[in-house]
């Protein structure tokens, strides 16, 4: 096979191989686990790929020779309108172990499949109708200037949608288990980041384009595409990575598709009700105060806040409620999420056994541990988020003097 190795194939090579590699590994891993972002994240790489090929077989030769360039002008290499649909899909399995695709959802890929459609009708009119070659001065309908702007549109509108999603996640997180820190899947972010960075590459190439015509040519939009190789690379590492991550935690299931105060909880959650205005108890309902006294007692004199792996589906189980009255107990009866309730009590109790002077018998993450934190770089944020200092800095004040 053709395969004409210089600097500009070879190192879109590197990043289009690799793309490839981890998407075959994440393919196997979705086989093997069932594991459905490992899918998506996999079909993702793919696209990318698929993106990177013409500039790489391009710098390769194929465009010099006429049938590889058939080849180039057959395939719709870049799939834009299956860029968007897919990193949001992604995300939402990343954040939710309980998604799967709906036919609803396919109303998202259908300008994909249509532009398929396009793609092929176009390409075999303009081979058929000159006489089954391809004309000499055939332009790749994969870079016309409609299809490259909608569908950047298109992905940039998926993004935000992404963000969106991320971040009603990050509220909805807070109000059902204790250790909202872990996942919080901070890698998701980064994700819709690196996607956004892309975006941004590709308008300052075109802005640069515009101020500096003689940029414009093969070459000058390598460039651009090395940069996509370069974030696509960087992607594929940590999205591999947080999968192995991703399959250590288990034990919560979201669901959050829009803006409203709820979200859809498998399973054994139900609606959950996120924090509004500042709300106080007189504003609960006798039950909801009873109810109130008794998620006090649990919590405090139980010490149910000592496990590291408390939920509010535990809460819901030991009083006989439910998780959505539950959580609107604590949003209005203690002004707080159920992730900060528990953790002010747990750090109440660390401050506790300082006074009692327990840290001259065991080091500060000891006595984290003890008091239901799973882990130093946990009880460090919680501490400074609630008391404005370091567990260190507080000890040093709280000394003898």
């Amino acid at each position: 096979m053709l395969f004409q190795f210089n600097i500009y194939s070879g190192l879109l090579l590197i990043f289009f191989t690799h793309n490839l590699v981890y998407a075959l590994i994440l393919l196997q891993k979705w086989i093997r686990e069932r594991s459905k972002s490992a899918f998506w994240l996999a079909l993702f790489l793919i696209i990318v790929a698929l993106y990177l090929a013409p500039w790489m077989l391009g710098f390769a030769g194929w465009y010099d020779t006429e049938s590889y360039r058939a080849v180039i002008f057959s395939i719709p290499f870049h799939q834009l309108y299956f860029f968007g649909p897919v990193l949001y899909f992604y995300t939402q399995a990343v954040l939710n172990p309980a998604f799967t695709f709906r036919k609803k959802y396919f109303w998202h890929l259908l300008p994909g499949f249509l532009y398929l459609i396009y793609a092929l009708i176009q390409v075999a009119n303009d081979y058929y109708g000159n006489g089954g070659a391809f004309p000499e001065f055939y332009a790749d309908i994969d870079f016309d200037e409609w299809y490259q702007i909608s569908g950047h549109v298109s992905i940039l509108c998926y993004l935000i949608y992404s963000l969106k999603y991320y971040n009603l996640y990050r509220k909805v997180i807070q109000n059902i288990v204790s250790f909202a820190d872990e996942l919080t899947f901070k890698y998701v972010k980064e994700f819709i980041i690196s996607c956004l960075v892309i975006i941004g590459v590709d308008i300052g190439f075109r802005i640069a384009f515009e101020i500096f015509p003689d940029f414009a040519n093969f070459i000058g939009s390598w460039w651009y595409f090395m940069a996509v190789g370069v974030i696509s690379y960087r992607i594929a590492l940590r999205g591999y990575a947080n999968e192995n991550f991703r399959s250590k935690r288990i034990g919560y299931t979201i669901v959050a598709e829009n803006e409203s105060n709820s979200a859809e909880i498998q399973a054994d959650y139900a609606e959950i009700e996120l924090p509004k205005d500042e709300l106080t108890n007189s504003q609960l309902t006798e039950s909801e105060s009873k109810l109130r006294e008794e998620l006090e007692k649990l919590l405090i004199h139980e010490g149910y806040f000592k496990n590291p792996e408390l939920t509010l589906l535990d809460l819901a189980q030991a009083t006989g409620s439910n998780t959505a009255l539950i959580s609107k107990v604590i949003n209005k009866g203690f002004n707080q999420n159920f992730n900060d309730l528990v953790n002010t009590l747990r750090i109440d109790a660390f401050k506790a056994k300082v006074a009692a002077g327990e840290s001259s018998k065991s080091t500060l993450l000891g006595l984290a541990l003890d008091c239901g934190f799973n882990s130093k770089a946990t009880f460090n944020r919680a501490f400074k988020k609630q008391t404005g200092q370091t567990p260190k800095d507080f000890l040093i004040q709280s000394a003898p003097k």
